[in-house]
């Protein structure tokens, strides 16, 4: 789960309570301009005329409802004065044209207009200019320095552009009040003639590339100055505590994702009017009170006195120490996520004295077992909504108390720790869940059959808990399911057919498990079912010809059961399949259907370790995506097809331990980007083809116990990166994982090659591959196709 972060309070509405989210920036101009200034706007858009309106309904100006006197338009392309020049650019625009010469023009809004080229620096003749807002175009260029002679200017909105270069200098600019520069490219430092101009109050200059410290000096930042969001950039030092100094008005600081350092200093920990404090991703240290770590010299911790704070972000930093307990003294905490730091200890009781609706701590060193004013306090339990404890140390059984009467917690994550005992069956009270992983705890219990009466829940994580028993029937209740994922545990019985009621589930993962009996045909009805991973478990029957009917599917993985029978041809039908793994099957007694020619998607087919006798159909070659075939000892027979040749993306291709006779097939040298190519053990006969001296990328390359006669090839010497894998990397996806190469070979041996390999091959070679031990025993025999 990630972080939620609230809205950016709008310029318009400097009061500290959080906004709808259906509040934006446009929102923001339009709620200024009114339904008086639209009807002429629209009027004026749809002549193509220009904007030439002038409304004087507030006589007297403040904050919310400022005298109109201005040029502005719609959302949408916006005319221009010139057809042929750019119908986009800025300074061919028709507003913007009028305003900057209409001296009696004090507003000039031209938001998410489809505004392309630079900023002309004619606007910094338009010295009568009170707001400008651009925000929402393609504008790019440099921020143009005339704009420091708009010495009457209030407001400047370039948010959401492509301006590059440095801030440009403010200084003069005594009335401004919002700079709003957001999501550009702007570059160079935080300019201190910006923070400290003496009306500022809110500075946005987030998802930038800004550089270099904060400022820091003294008078850096004007008393005014109630918004500061600097978030996404690249500022480095420390936090300054010059900002300590705006105890009385600052409300919202942003910090977050950048690269800062040191420790939170005291005088920021006493900003008694700061509403919304966020510094998380960055590199800082030391505890959350301010202390360095190891500091003998002053190891008293420091108090917070946030009074008025309503949400705390310190996620990904390196805090240490415990959690202080002065951080829940402040009596309007609503939101607390401080994870991925290096907290200990355990949570304080004082957690029951907040209002929290948040509270999210993982990805610390946490321990102990939760304490009862979790859910014994009013205070919080009647008020959270999210609680996220995963990867900790926390320990104990899940106490039942948690769940009753928490009719708001949407969201709680306690995976990754310690917890023990059974899954209490009060879990189903908490009705409003809508996401719940409990994975990795030794919960060691039954899932409870009150658990199907959680019907608004989405996201199930329950792997590597212990479960046993069966799977409740009940579970085909929880329609509103996405993601149903138990994996790693004892569950035994078979798939309820009710799982065919779960029309929402997108992924199903029940692998690792004792499950038995037959694949449901209910199973078809999960119309939104994207992957399916039924793998290491003891399902037996026939593969459902139903599954052609899943209109979604991406991912079948049922590698390692007991299925018999044939592999449906029906699912050739499966036009956006990726991945089909039904290895380890050694009673699947069928050919490769001919039909999976139509599998123009797929990625990734083994058929490995089955019986899947017969030839390797001449339809692969119509798998133009596919990377990966693995059908190493399956009683393949016949000849590799020639057109292998045409899966040019192919990574690995492996049908070792078959019945394969005839040649290796000269197309293979066309498959350029062929990592892995195992063909050992078969009845291969002729010789080498030089065409493979093409392949290189090729890393691994076994050719041995076969009838192969001739030389092996010279044109073989520059396949330089033969060599071994390691361990590590040999079963991953990944198969541009970080090999080292540390004794090339060539494995061809036990061939009937007329002599040995030639010099410009072994001089490569650390290693040339002495006979290979006996090949295993093959598993038993099947009956015969």
């Amino acid at each position: 789960l990630a972080p939620t972060r609230r809205l950016a309070l709008p310029a318009a509405f400097p009061s500290p309570a959080p906004l709808p989210c259906t509040m934006t920036q446009s929102a923001r101009t339009l709620s200024v301009l009114g339904l008086i200034a639209l009807i002429p706007l629209a009027s004026a858009y749809e002549q193509d005329t220009g904007f030439n309106f002038f409304i004087n309904a507030n006589p007297v100006e403040d904050d919310r409802n400022p005298p109109w006197t201005g040029y502005g338009v719609p959302r949408g392309p916006a005319p221009n004065s010139d057809p042929t020049k750019n119908p986009n650019s800025l300074g061919s625009n028709t507003v913007f044209a009028a305003c900057i010469t209409d001296p009696s023009c004090t507003r000039l809004v031209l938001e998410d207009a489809k505004l392309t080229g630079m900023i002309p620096s004619e606007i910094g003749d338009a010295t009568q200019l009170v707001e400008i807002n651009l925000s929402y175009n393609q504008l790019t260029g440099d921020i143009p320095p005339q704009l420091s002679q708009l010495t009457n200017l209030k407001r400047l909105y370039l948010g959401d552009n492509r301006l590059s270069g440095p801030i440009p200098d403010t200084t003069g600019m005594n009335k401004l009040k919002e700079f709003e520069v957001y999501n550009n490219d702007l570059t160079g430092g935080v300019p201190s003639e910006l923070t400290s101009l003496s009306a500022i109050r809110r500075i946005y200059l987030a998802g930038n590339l800004l550089d270099g410290e904060l400022p820091s000096t003294g008078g850096a930042y004007s008393e005014t100055l109630m918004f500061l969001d600097v978030s996404d950039n690249a500022l480095t030092g420390g936090i300054p505590s010059e900002l300590g100094t705006l105890g009385e008005s600052l409300q919202e600081l942003d910090l977050s994702h950048n690269f800062l350092t040191g420790t939170i200093p005291s005088e920021v920990l006493g900003l008694c009017s700061l509403y919304f404090f966020y510094i998380d991703h960055n590199n800082l240290v030391g505890t959350l009170d301010g202390v360095e770590p190891d500091c003998p010299e002053d190891p008293t911790p420091t108090a917070w006195a946030l009074k008025a704070l309503k949400e705390f972000c310190a996620v990904g930093n390196h805090f240490s120490g415990t959690l202080p307990t002065s951080i829940f003294a402040q009596s309007d905490l609503r939101a607390l996520k401080v994870d991925d730091n290096e907290l200990t200890g355990e949570l304080p009781t004082e957690v029951g004295d907040v209002p929290l609706e948040i509270l999210s701590v993982s990805g610390n060193k946490l321990g102990g077992m939760l304490p009862s004013e979790l859910w014994s306090s009013t205070i919080i339990h009647s008020k959270l909504t999210r609680l996220e404890l995963h990867n900790n140390d926390f320990s104990g059984p899940l106490p039942k108390e948690l769940f009753e009467d928490s009719s708001k917690l949407h969201a709680l994550s306690v995976s990754n720790n310690d917890f023990n005992g059974a899954l209490p069956s009060e879990i189903a009270l908490a009705t409003s869940l809508t996401f719940l992983s409990l994975s990795v705890n030794e919960l060691d219990s039954a899932i409870p059959t009150e658990i199907g009466d959680l019907t608004v829940l989405r996201s199930l994580f329950a792997d590597d808990v212990a479960l046993k028993g069966t799977i409740p029937t009940e579970m085909g209740k929880m329609t509103a399911l996405e993601i149903l994922s138990m994996r790693y545990n004892s569950l035994n019985g078979s798939i309820p057919t009710e799982f065919g009621e779960l029309t929402a589930v997108q992924t199903l993962e029940i692998d690792h498990n004792l499950l038995t009996g037959s694949l449901p045909d209910e199973l078809q009805h999960m119309s939104s079912l994207v992957a399916f991973f039924w793998y290491r478990n003891k399902i037996t029957g026939e593969l459902p010809t139903s599954f052609s009917n899943l209109p979604h599917i991406e991912t079948l993985n049922g590698a390692h059961n007991d299925h018999t029978g044939k592999i449906p041809t029906e699912w050739g039908e499966l036009s956006i399949l990726v991945e089909l793994n039904l290895g380890v099957n050694y009673r699947l007694n069928s050919s490769i259907p001919t039909e999976f020619g139509n599998l123009k998607n797929l990625h990734d087919l083994y058929v490995n370790h089955t019986n899947a006798c017969g030839r390797i159909p001449t339809e692969i070659g119509d798998m133009e995506e596919l990377l990966v075939f693995r059908g190493m000892n399956s009683y393949l027979t016949g000849p590799i097809p020639t057109e292998i040749g045409k899966l040019t993306a192919m990574l690995d291709f492996e049908v070792r331990l078959n019945k394969l006779n005839g040649t290796l097939p000269t197309e293979i040298g066309e498959m350029h980007n062929l990592m892995t190519l195992l063909v050992d053990r078969n009845d291969l006969t002729g010789t080498l083809p030089t065409e493979m001296g093409e392949n290189s990328r090729l890393r691994r390359l076994y050719t041995y116990y076969n009838e192969l006669c001739g030389t092996v090839p010279s044109e073989w010497a520059v396949l330089t990166r033969l060599g071994s894998v390691p361990d590590d990397c040999r079963d991953q996806r990944d198969y541009e994982c970080h090999l080292t190469v540390s004794d090339q070979y060539i494995a061809v041996l036990r061939n009937r090659f007329e002599h040995v390999i030639p010099t410009t091959i072994v001089e490569q070679c650390t290693i040339v591959i002495p006979d290979p031990p006996a090949p295993p025993p093959s598993p038993p025999p099947s009956p015969p196709p």
